[in-house]
């Protein structure tokens, strides 16, 4: 007698719908979804999420072209399809990249084995459940501010770093409630530390501080099989700081050939460019973007001497006085 394959799991369920879903190829032809390494990364985190049953917020810092985004359309596009009332919200930078997003989103509803009981409007996406409406919503960060009055279950902030106005992220903050169901996703290559990418980069300090709700997720562009060229640079032809970048991560010649020749074509030959552009770790990418004190090549220099500490601990004022509180215990200084 057979015997019957176990049931899935809440994650396995959520991916095989994702991978039915169709997406634009480089190559310009309709395919369904297959994770790339980077989203490999990303899934890791999201899946125990999922099976925990745990609310999906996390914010993700990355490079260009790493399929960060399509990730989070695919994840919020079947949380959407999955339950009645399920208001959804993605957010783009300007008007431009919210056409691009909803285009994404219109593939997948498009193409999903489903029945069309109601046409897409522009830039949303409607689906009559018996127990209510769900709604996929695409706009530019320009309109969010009319939103303040909505409430959503998911929201996706796409390259949030860039948003004119930080207080539309606090507006829409507001519209979330704080349960397990819901999805709140603020993801963007860096933008600084100040000015516009200030918001991001708080949120991205807070995340790492274990200060907030939110997970924190660096995608590098190094693990993208595609960033690779034949052939690869001699180990003797290294430049200095490409014997640093293989010393910290592990990059070989045919990445380092990629990285040359993407500094030459897309970057107009400027390192920092690229490093903004393509960052290596989230300290590159806020010092590439900033006006920093010391130099991403000072940072990688140092890196690889950097140990953990002996101990951790944190300086607080206390009845006036300066207290230490460390792992082991409290002490005054």
């Amino acid at each position: 007698m057979a015997v019957a394959a176990p049931p899935l799991t809440r994650s396995q369920r959520t991916r095989k719908i994702m991978e039915m879903l169709q997406i634009r190829s480089e190559h310009s032809t309709v395919i369904p979804m297959r994770f790339s390494q980077s989203q490999e990364l990303l899934w890791a985190k999201v899946a125990p999420k999922i099976d925990a049953g745990e609310k999906l917020w996390f914010i993700c810092l990355k490079g260009r072209q790493l399929y960060c985004s399509t990730f989070f359309q695919a994840l919020m596009f079947v949380r959407t399809i999955s339950e009645p009332n399920t208001q959804s919200l993605v957010l783009a930078q300007d008007l431009f990249s919210s056409h691009v997003l909803f285009d994404m989103a219109k593939r997948f509803y498009d193409h999903f084995p489903m029945p069309k009981m109601r046409a897409a409007s522009q830039q949303e996406l409607s689906f009559p459940f018996p127990g209510g409406e769900s709604r996929y919503r695409v706009i530019s960060a320009g309109k969010a501010a009319k939103g303040r009055g909505a409430n959503f279950a998911c929201v996706h902030a796409s390259e949030c770093a860039f948003y004119e106005r930080s207080d539309v992220m606090l507006g829409l903050a507001q519209t979330l409630p704080d349960l397990p169901h819901t999805m709140w996703v603020l993801e963007s290559t860096a933008n600084g530390k100040r000015g516009d990418g200030e918001y991001f980069y708080n949120e991205w300090q807070n995340a790492i501080a274990g200060e907030s709700d939110l997970t924190p997720i660096f995608i590098p562009w190094y693990v993208l099989a595609k960033y690779r060229r034949k052939p690869g640079v001699p180990q003797d032809d290294w430049t200095r700081k490409e014997r640093l970048l293989a010393a910290s991560f592990g990059l070989d010649g045919e990445q380092l050939a990629w990285r040359r020749a993407y500094v030459k074509s897309k970057c107009m030959g400027d390192e920092v460019k690229f490093d903004q552009e393509y960052p290596v770790t989230p300290e590159v990418a806020f010092i590439a973007t900033g006006t920093p004190a010391f130099s991403s090549d000072a940072i990688l220099e140092h890196r690889v001497t950097v140990r953990e500490p002996v101990e951790r601990g944190y300086l607080r004022t206390r009845d006036g006085k300066r207290a230490y509180v460390s792992n082991s215990g409290n002490g005054t200084v």
